[in-house]
């Protein structure tokens, strides 16, 4: 996309974002964005909350430090403080993660760091750059249990635990993670993320990690290498996400730079059709990969212009619900048995008690738990209203 018709049709704010992104990964010439703030009057509060919307500030304040001259320092404090901060922030979770590998590996529970500190490191190289709220680790789902146990000792507390301790085959079949939380003072330190699979039920796909990553996919020392990292962050911040924001495809765009055409072939199906969708949306936005070629149906060529246009339309940080992941997953699918199997795990997903369900209230058998939720969603239509 030309960068005066991002500039025309949303704004110059959104319009400086994506140049700097295309410096940052050396898709433009060095002199872009300076040659941008002299040509034109811009917001820099909008500039900030912007960045700070689509999560890459520290990114961001880079590029912009480096002409600093032409936007005043007071315009760019509060980038400066926030990077200061995060970087304290990313230092201080990269301490608690290798803390926390430590004691799983002591007692015997085969884990693997991804996404958060472990991507910024590997892909970005270098923790304070790339934005994240909390740390994700990899685990066996028979080793839910112990790691209940630990986290639980270290001083972390979970929503996630009652659900699962009562009914673990159901939490299973349709949850992918476990988040655990500590507090200080009322505020969240720190956060982890224990998935046991890759993506939740009604997302229509049974992938495991061993699928995507291999069978030993625990049992490596070293970090995952890039096309990893391709496949774990394609199935989140495409299958389950679609690509929110400019740090999900700023993302595609950094670990595409550590891969080789070679190693993108020959992927599951679900994840080359996403990892397409994404490589339009970041040719698009970032100008990166170049050549690239790809025939969609209309209904899929449409889709990746949608969510170019929430990209840069967003003015608030959003996620993908799971009714707008199956209505998206239905127009875009391309065959017959595909949206079969869609619209059956949407009824499921209708039917299905959730984790607020078993949370609001005690009742000795899960199925039922199929006669309340009408019951929760009814009442909660109302309050909405």
């Amino acid at each position: 996309m030309h960068i005066q018709a991002i500039k025309e049709t949303h704004n110059p704010e959104i319009a400086l974002i994506i140049l700097c992104c295309r410096q940052f990964i050396h898709a433009s010439s060095d002199n872009v964005v300076s040659e941008f703030i002299q040509h034109n009057h811009l917001n820099w509060n909008d500039v900030y909350q912007l960045s700070k919307t689509h999560r890459i500030r520290p990114i961001i304040y880079q590029e912009l430090a480096q002409v600093k001259n032409l936007i005043g320092s007071e315009n760019l404090e509060e980038f400066r403080k926030y990077a200061f901060y995060f970087n304290a922030v990313a230092l201080n979770n990269k301490k608690e993660l290798d803390r926390i590998l430590s004691l799983l590996k002591e007692h015997n529970i085969s884990a693997h760091p991804f996404k958060g500190i472990a991507f910024a490191e590997n892909i970005y190289g270098k923790i304070g750059l790339r934005e994240f709220s909390d740390n994700d680790i990899i685990i066996r789902e028979t080793d839910i249990p112990q790691v209940i146990a630990l986290m639980t000792e270290e001083g972390y507390h979970s929503k996630d635990t009652a659900f699962y301790n009562r009914f673990p085959g159901q939490y299973i079949r349709d949850y992918k993670d476990l988040l655990f939380e500590k507090m200080n003072r009322d505020v969240r330190e720190f956060a982890i993320e224990f998935h046991f699979k890759p993506l939740r039920f009604f997302q229509s796909n049974t992938l495991s990690f061993a699928q995507v990553l291999g069978n030993e996919y625990l049992s490596a020392e070293e970090p995952y290498n890039a096309t990893g990292h391709l496949q774990l962050m394609t199935l989140n911040n495409g299958v389950m996400d679609f690509y929110p924001d400019v740090r999900s495809v700023l993302d595609l765009a950094m670990t595409l730079k550590r891969t080789t055409p070679f190693e993108t072939e020959n992927l599951d199906p679900l994840i080359s059709k996403y990892l397409n969708y994404g490589v339009f949306m970041c040719r698009s936005l970032l100008l990166y990969p170049s050549g690239f070629s790809y025939r969609f149906t209309a209904s899929q060529n449409n889709f990746c212009n949608v969510m170019l246009q929430n990209i840069l339309q967003m003015k608030e940080k959003k996620r993908a619900t799971a009714s707008l992941n199956i209505h998206t997953n239905l127009k875009t699918a391309t065959s017959f048995p595909g949206k079969i199997t869609i619209i059956r795990n949407w009824l499921l997903l209708l039917l299905r008690p959730s984790e607020g369900d078993v949370a609001g209230i005690y009742l000795p058998r899960y199925f039922l738990y199929y006669f309340t939720k009408p019951f929760r969603l009814i009442l909660k239509s109302i309050i909405r209203k």
